[in-house]
């Protein structure tokens, strides 16, 4: 672990692994802001897309699938792999890092809630819901691939801000089902118009913890090697004990395997829950809500 005590009254004291920075470079406070940073980056990131699932709560009462709408969505969030596949044929011909990657994720998902918001209920006349579909479709595509690329992303800080990334990411399913418990599905207190604002704001809180753990003095201090990805591979850079690079090894980002982890992902996060609604039609949407959220809090 890493130890905060000793050089400097308050500063960190000793190296942990080969790769890590000289000591003396960040505080505890920076720390503990950064734990915070890094679990509400965590909780953004994936927030979008557990909003369609926990939302489905309420949709069953409204949209006119009914019910089956739940596996419209999953079968959404599974095709919207092609995203992955998509980022992975650009990645490999340009010079994007994950830092730059992420950007446009948070860009892309409040671009999504706010559509959603927006135009969720124009179904209207209509036996379909497109316009909810087709923003499924991209946000389980864009959900899968932040998740996996925050994770490369934040292996480049300590192990501390790892764990709170982690725990954020793992919140994010539990945090959606709450406001969709306030929302109180069978009686709605407010509809999905209301709700996907209330995400747009926790993609925006997040992003702006990304930009600032990111791209700031706080951020370059909690790191423990540099990340630069080029076309097809990246870079660590192994620093000695003034701060000099020393070394570099390539760590070649397979795209295959990136992919076949997203596809997991979504079956067993995002085909599972939808089958509560479709299987169990005697479950009121607030019954619905309740098992959904439990389901995410397990993940």
């Amino acid at each position: 672990g890493i130890d905060f005590g000793g050089v400097e009254g308050n500063r960190h004291s000793g190296l942990t692994s080969p790769w890590e920075r000289p000591p003396s470079l960040f505080t505890v406070h920076e720390a503990q802001v950064g734990k915070i940073l890094f679990f509400l980056i965590g909780l953004a990131i994936p927030i979008v897309q557990n909003a369609f699932l926990c939302e489905v709560a309420y949709w069953v009462t409204v949209l006119p699938e009914s019910r089956v709408i739940a596996t419209s969505i999953a079968t959404a969030f599974v095709l919207g792999n092609i995203v992955g596949v998509a980022y992975t044929a650009v990645a490999s011909r340009t010079k994007f890092t994950d830092a730059q990657t992420l950007v446009g994720v948070f860009v892309a998902n409040l671009l999504l809630s706010i559509l959603t918001a927006a135009l969720w209920d124009d179904w209207i006349g209509s036996r379909r819901s497109f316009s909810v579909l087709i923003l499924a479709f991209f946000a389980g595509g864009i959900g899968n691939l932040g998740s996996f690329i925050l994770f490369s992303f934040v292996s480049c800080y300590t192990s501390e801000m790892v764990t709170a990334a982690t725990v954020g990411s793992g919140m994010s399913g539990f945090v959606a089902a709450f406001f969709v418990i306030l929302q109180h599905p069978s009686e709605p207190y407010f509809n999905s118009l209301w709700y996907f604002l209330i995400v747009t704001e926790l993609v925006a809180v997040g992003f702006i913890c990304f930009l600032h753990a990111g791209f700031t003095k706080t951020g370059r201090a909690l790191r423990i090697f540099e990340y630069n990805q080029g076309h097809n591979q990246s870079k660590l850079i192994q620093r000695d004990a003034q701060g000099n690079v020393t070394t570099t090894q390539d760590d070649i980002r397979a795209g295959s395997v990136l992919l076949l982890q997203m596809l997991l992902v979504s079956l067993v996060s995002y085909l599972i829950p939808p089958m509560i609604p479709y299987f169990s039609p005697t479950l009121s949407p607030d019954q619905i809500i309740y098992l959904l959220g439990l389901f995410l809090m397990g993940l």
